[in-house]
């Protein structure tokens, strides 16, 4: 899966984002340090889905 996305350092409901399995395992996470924005472009291997702290998950985005 592939996505786009923007993380805000300035809210804690936007400043991160998880990368986890099909069982809800976290691999990895990245957080924005700062009190900046940045946009990045994510792409994941089969089975692996992103979810923001936010509470948005590209299981419902991409239908999965």
């Amino acid at each position: 899966m592939s996505l786009k996305t923007r993380l805000d350092g300035r809210s804690e409901d936007n400043n991160l984002l998880l990368l986890k399995d099909r069982d809800g395992n976290i691999l990895a996470e990245v957080k924005l340090l700062d009190s900046q924005s940045v946009t990045l472009e994510v792409s994941t291997s089969n089975g692996l889905h992103v979810e923001k702290n936010n509470g948005w998950s590209s299981i419902e985005y991409t239908g999965g």
